[in-house]
């Protein structure tokens, strides 16, 4: 599991009746619980990612996927325990600005070396539409205060993302330092 993620009591459990059967599977897929600032998000289409956990070493594939080495198994060869993850997205708003800084940097310089180019559709409108499908068609506002947050950085990120390539793309005096100090730094 990954820094930011736990392992409740329950999911624990599955897991060892799990593998007590000796499972046919390959692999298996969990699904994460996403938590913003200790509150649990239901809506705006928050937890609903799912990723292959737990896996057999010898039948999974490392496969590098923007950036980032992800395993895979045969689809046919792989299951799905019921029980989620933990995952706390953000404990405290520095550590979540921090982050999306360095994530969004990172995609910035992938999708350059890609020769991709920012879009102002992607700031003028997907940034906007994501809050408004996030917040408002997903439901995000169900989930207060911390729903809001999480539906307005989550837009946010795609502005920061499309400024940040933009700003790669920029002769280099005509740059300007984003945060203070260089955020390819971070």
């Amino acid at each position: 599991i990954l820094p930011d993620e736990r392992l409740n009591a329950e999911l624990g459990r599955q897991v060892q009746d799990l593998l007590a059967c000796d499972p046919t599977e390959d692999g298996f897929r969990i699904s994460r619980a996403d938590c913003f600032r200790g509150h649990r998000l239901k809506y705006g289409g928050f937890s609903k990612d799912s990723s292959l956990r737990l896996y057999r070493k010898i039948a999974a594939r490392y496969v590098l996927h923007n950036g980032r080495l992800e395993v895979n198994v045969d689809s046919d060869k792989s299951g799905f325990i019921r029980e989620r993850l933990v995952h706390d997205i953000c404990l405290n708003i520095d550590q979540y600005l921090r982050e999306m800084i360095k994530l969004s940097a990172e995609d910035a310089v992938n999708d350059q070396r890609q020769g991709l180019s920012p879009q102002r559709a992607k700031v003028l409108w997907r940034a906007p539409w994501q809050m408004f499908q996030s917040y408002f068609l997903r439901g995000g506002w169900l989930d207060g205060w911390a729903g809001l947050h999480a539906c307005s950085l989550q837009a946010f990120a795609i502005y920061l993302r499309e400024t940040m390539l933009w700003e790669l793309q920029q002769p280099i005096a005509a740059r300007r330092n984003l945060v203070g100090e260089s955020w390819r730094e971070l």
